[in-house]
C-alpha cells in the first residue's frame, strides 16, 4: 500500500510542459495494427505513475491504449473487450495519438483482425492493473488490461512495440518505444483526434 500512498503525494513534476499534438491523420488512414494512445480524462494516478516511475517528461499523459483494426475500428479493452468504431469514443477523450508501425508483415491486418475476434467479451484484468503496485497479486493469464492487450497482439505476430512485458506495461511504455532513437524510421507518431476541451 506504500506504493499508492507515495503516488498520492504532491508531485512538483506536475508542472512539466505539455506534449504538443503531432501531425494530423484522418480516421480512414489509420492502419490495422496501429496503437491508439488516449490522452485526457484518465485517472490522476495513471499520469502520476507515468511521470514519477517512468520518467515521462510531459504533464498531459496517456491513460489508455487500444488496437486499431482498420476501417475506422479498434479493439477496445474497457470493462469488456469490444470491437467498435473509434469515433464513438471521441467524446470521452481530449486527444488520441496514433503509433504507426512501418515494419509489420504484409498479412498483419488480417492477423490482427482475427486475433481481435478471439478477445471480444473478455473482461478487464483488474488484478493485472493492481499487480503493478502490489506484487503479491498475481495477474490474470487470460484477461487483459488496455496496454497489455496491444502489446500482446503484436507479440502474437512476432512484433515488438514495448520494452516491457505485457504484465508490467502502461500506455506510456508504448509511447517510449515509438519515440526511441534506437529504431529510427520504424514508428510514426500522428494525432487523430483533438477534443474541444484540449488546450495545447
Amino acid at each position: 500500500m506504500g506504493y499508492y500512498r507515495w503516488l498520492l503525494k504532491p508531485d512538483p513534476r506536475d508542472r512539466l510542459p505539455v506534449l504538443p499534438p503531432y501531425p494530423r491523420i484522418n480516421l480512414d488512414a489509420v492502419p490495422a495494427g496501429a496503437a491508439l494512445l488516449w490522452m485526457g480524462g484518465g485517472p490522476y494516478l495513471t499520469g502520476k505513475q507515468a511521470r514519477v516511475l517512468l520518467g515521462y517528461p510531459h504533464r498531459n499523459h496517456y491513460f489508455h491504449a487500444s488496437l486499431a483494426l482498420g476501417q475506422g475500428e479498434h479493439l477496445n479493452q474497457g470493462k469488456k473487450a469490444v470491437i467498435e468504431p473509434i469515433a464513438e469514443q471521441y467524446q470521452s477523450t481530449q486527444r488520441i495519438d496514433v503509433v504507426i508501425y512501418r515494419d509489420l508483415p504484409e498479412d498483419a491486418a488480417e492477423r490482427f483482425q482475427e486475433w481481435a475476434k478471439t478477445r471480444e467479451g473478455r473482461r478487464y484484468d483488474y488484478l493485472g492493473f493492481l499487480w503493478q503496485g502490489l506484487k503479491i497479486i498475481r495477474p490474470s493469464s487470460y484477461y487483459d488490461f488496455c496496454s497489455q492487450q496491444v502489446i500482446t497482439a503484436h507479440r502474437v505476430i512476432g512484433h515488438q512495440v514495448s520494452y516491457r512485458f505485457e504484465e508490467w506495461s502502461a500506455p506510456t511504455h508504448i509511447w517510449f518505444y515509438a519515440v526511441s532513437p534506437n529504431h529510427p524510421g520504424l514508428c510514426e507518431m500522428r494525432t487523430l483526434h483533438l477534443g474541444r476541451d484540449f488546450k495545447p
